[in-house]
């Protein structure tokens, strides 16, 4: 009798809500599993195993989470880590550790062994949605002895090429805007494509099967925001790795200009969701300017790393008139006439204001 089973699904967009075929069908599957009394085979470290671990400690269903390591890793570490991020507590759920032989081999490799792995510990294989001609597919097409494949809950692969970009016509900027002046500081916000700063990977998984649309885009991202009245800092692409956020000098309508679309990334540079902070207020409680230095040269040696940037050999950098707090930004005692809010539409205004208490102008007049 089959005694474990797992879910098979190839990469899937960035941004899924509880109305994609593959999230249902997943979520139908892993109900499948718990009625037949079988311990699921899931894995950590990619947006569509993350999901199916959090379906499956939401059903409570008995699971075997095979975990990628890195040499040197430690795997008692990255078992606490992950408990913390998926609240796992008590016995029904077992980790084991996927690494790879000693030798120059890359993340791809190290990604490859776990789905192998977790494949090789299932009884019955139940594809999801997986890509014509991917890994995922190609397991699936040479199952071991004794192994069973469930055709029940394929759904088709979506199509990823979508971009989640959009483009932005200066020309219909709000009159609000237009006359809006230079005495405020902006930090602008986008989609995260995962939890936010401080959130747990089991709370973002739990939004996503909770929503009908993706819960984490800019608005709601600008929302959280006002609530807390705190902006959470980050040291990615920070010199020197200190965590700090950015705020810009530049009034709205020189900042829609740059607002596109970054395929490398596969993200926007920012979008026109953002907190405005009166610049005499921002400045006296720490928001300062960002100090450019030459491209290829060093920064100055008497100002602090974190509040200097280089110039830029190909994108000018200067262009964003940034500037910068160190650490986390509390504006919880900042009077709410020194605040303000930015969105695109002008139909989002009122739910803005009602969730955060602040007053918000939207961008554009449509």
């Amino acid at each position: 009798m089959p005694s474990t089973a797992a879910l098979l699904l190839s990469r899937q967009p960035r941004y899924p809500n509880n109305q994609c075929h593959w999230v249902q069908n997943a979520a139908r599957a892993v109900e499948w599993i718990k009625e037949h009394d079988l311990t699921l085979c899931s894995s950590v470290g990619m947006q569509t195993w993350e999901l199916i671990t959090a379906l499956g400690l939401i059903h409570h269903v008995p699971m075997r989470l095979f975990i990628p390591l890195s040499s040197g890793e430690s795997e008692s570490d990255a078992v606490n880590a992950f408990s913390r991020q998926f609240e796992i507590r008590g016995d029904t759920v077992t980790f084991e550790a996927v690494r790879l032989s000693e030798g120059r081999r890359s993340r791809a490799d190290l990604m490859h062994a776990r789905d192998r792995a977790v494949l090789a510990a299932s009884d019955l294989l139940i594809p999801i949605s997986t890509r014509k001609g991917g890994e995922m597919e190609r397991l699936i097409s040479t199952p071991a002895d004794g192994r069973k494949v469930i055709e029940d809950f394929r759904c088709a692969s979506p199509d990823r090429s979508h971009a989640c970009g959009y483009h932005l016509d200066p020309a219909e900027l709000s009159d609000e805007i237009n006359h809006l002046a230079r005495d405020f500081l902006f930090h602008w916000t986008r989609t995260c494509s995962g939890p936010w700063p401080g959130e747990r990977n089991i709370s973002y998984y739990r939004s996503i099967l909770n929503s009908s649309e993706f819960p984490r885009t800019a608005l709601h991202t600008l929302m959280r925001i006002g609530k807390t009245r705190m902006l959470l800092a980050s040291a990615r692409h920070m010199p020197g790795n200190t965590p700090t956020v950015s705020f810009s000098g530049l009034a709205p309508r020189e900042a829609v200009s740059l607002m596109r679309w970054r395929a490398r990334y596969g993200q926007m540079t920012f979008e026109p969701y953002g907190i405005g902070i009166r610049k005499t207020v921002g400045e006296r409680l720490g928001i300062l300017p960002v100090h450019y230095y030459a491209a290829g040269g060093t920064p100055p040696s008497d100002m602090a790393r974190w509040r200097t940037q280089s110039r830029g050999k190909i994108t000018d950098w200067r262009s964003e008139n940034e500037y910068r707090h160190r650490g986390d930004f509390d504006f919880s005692d900042i009077d709410p006439d020194d605040l303000l809010l930015l969105c695109r539409h002008p139909h989002e205004v009122t739910t803005i204001e009602a969730a955060t208490g602040l007053r918000t102008i939207p961008l554009f007049r449509q």
